[in-house]
């Protein structure tokens, strides 16, 4: 029988579980409002931080590794059409550059303080103390993970046994 890897026996894992699921749960009804899902706040997130960052580079398609080409060519689509971005003609590309609508600018900025608001709300019962014991004691945890994946070579292919890990890893 196999087990279950959502499937905590464990309090503590099923409160995390739980904790990471309502967050989840509540940051997806916030972009939601804006019509946008997770992923796309993300995709937004990473176009936003590399016209920033690297305006130089913004003249090559956007390579991301955690989405599929045609993923990542709906999730453009769908947010050009929702007018969060534009296409920008690239010289060296065959395809134009999707980058952010300055007008889109200001709502990103809006969505990201509903966002912090949330975080806050969400850490609020907690006093600074409590906050940094639990740091502490997730930290531990983490570190008995890594322990652990590096002396397990059969968990260093980064997905389980079976088909390959389709999950949207942020970065």
């Amino acid at each position: 029988m196999s087990a279950n890897l959502y499937d905590a026996k464990e309090p503590l894992l099923r409160c995390l579980q739980e904790n990471l699921a309502g967050w989840h749960s509540a940051l997806d009804h916030v972009l939601s409002q804006s019509g946008i899902s997770t992923a796309e706040w993300h995709l937004l997130q990473h176009l936003a931080h590399r016209q920033r960052v690297e305006p130089h580079h913004v003249t090559a398609p956007c390579a991301l590794p955690w989405l599929q080409a045609e993923e990542f060519e709906a999730m453009v689509r769908s947010l050009s059409d929702q007018g969060w971005l534009e296409p920008q003609p690239g010289p060296h590309a065959a395809q134009p550059i999707p980058v952010i609508r300055s007008s889109a600018s200001h709502r990103m900025d809006k969505l990201g303080q509903a966002i912090k608001a949330l975080q806050s709300v969400w850490v609020s019962p907690l006093s600074l103390e409590e906050r940094g014991m639990m740091i502490t004691y997730l930290t531990k945890m983490q570190r008995q993970l890594e322990r652990l994946a590096a002396r397990n070579p059969a968990n260093r292919g980064g997905t389980t046994r079976g088909a390959a890990d389709r999950r949207v890893l942020i970065r």
